[in-house]
């Protein structure tokens, strides 16, 4: 009940999926072109052992959710230490 009103403590900040348009026949056409020429992958794009493009899209830790590991570490400090 403490958490009521702060929102859900649930974040993924990290997400990989299989390249919607990359994985299909013009698409993977078109990478497979863009690797050939040594063109750099853009940043998240890599492919799978299986031969799969996929991209990875990543964001910060939300600031509540530091927020929230600093109280519970001050916490554990103080009662750790009674």
């Amino acid at each position: 009940m403490q958490l009521r009103g702060n929102g859900l403590f649930l974040c993924s900040n990290r997400v990989t999926l299989e390249h919607p348009y990359y994985n299909t026949p013009a698409g993977r056409e078109e990478f497979d072109a863009m690797r050939n020429t040594g063109q750099p992958l853009q940043e998240g794009l890599w492919i799978s052992d299986d031969g799969i493009v996929m991209v990875t899209a990543t964001i910060p830790i939300p600031e509540k959710f530091h927020n929230l590991l600093r109280r519970e570490e001050d916490r554990f400090n103080l009662l750790s230490n009674e």
